[in-house]
């Protein structure tokens, strides 16, 4: 598997959580999967993200945790198999896998990808789509593996996009755009705003895409 080539998050780490669109909420699969336990003395729970490491090569002893979520980084990941190995692997018996992502390929009317097209070709190499990951997790002995779709529909202000897109460093997407790329999109955008037979609001989709599993 080749190492994605999309950004450094070392260098952009204390602006993650200040994006307007990071949920702040408790984790809703940790909610469902702690309703289902009876009370115990203690749940180790772990982020594949918050410890400096190889996400193919956890640095944690099997079975160390009861519930593991890997949120919106699967993308990055260059052996994507290993990581879901690894996973598997640090679980409990009883424990539970969850991974969150957005899904390039129900995407298509996204409108970051209508304005830069570039975006939709390297999504769709870096991003597995649902049925690859729910094969691999099947695969690597996951049980009970689900998938669950949440298509988010809105109307969308260009000019609301511009203002948006221009914080570049937000954005994998357009982090990992060339220069040229990033900067004809930006073109794009501004054409459209200065052109009065063009509608100022557009309509705009997203798919976002849940899998868990449990270890048996």
């Amino acid at each position: 598997m080749q190492r994605s080539t999309r950004v450094d998050y070392d260098a952009i780490a204390e602006l993650y959580d200040s994006t307007p669109h990071r949920e702040k909420s408790a984790d809703p699969e940790l909610i469902a999967f702690l309703a289902g336990r009876r009370p115990a003395a203690s749940l180790t729970l772990l982020d594949i993200a918050w410890v400096h490491g190889d996400s193919a090569a956890l640095p944690f002893a099997s079975g160390s945790f009861d519930f593991v979520s890997c949120q919106y980084a699967f993308h990055h990941f260059r052996d994507k198999a290993g990581m879901l190995r690894e996973a598997f692997r640090v679980l409990r018996r009883g424990g539970r896998f969850a991974l969150y992502n957005m899904c390039p390929q129900e995407s298509d009317d996204w409108l970051y990808y209508a304005y830069f097209p570039e975006a939709k070709t390297r999504d769709f190499a870096d991003f597995w789509p649902p049925d690859a990951i729910v094969s691999e997790m099947k695969a690597t002995g996951f049980a009970g593996v689900e998938v669950q779709r949440r298509h988010v529909h809105r109307e969308r202000d260009v000019a609301e996009l511009l203002s948006a897109v221009r914080f570049r460093e937000r954005n994998s997407q357009l982090l990992s755009l060339s220069d040229a790329a990033y900067a004809a999109g930006l073109r794009r955008i501004e054409r459209d705003l200065d052109d009065p037979q063009t509608p100022k609001m557009c309509a705009d989709h997203l798919c976002f895409v849940t899998m868990r599993g449990d270890r048996r």
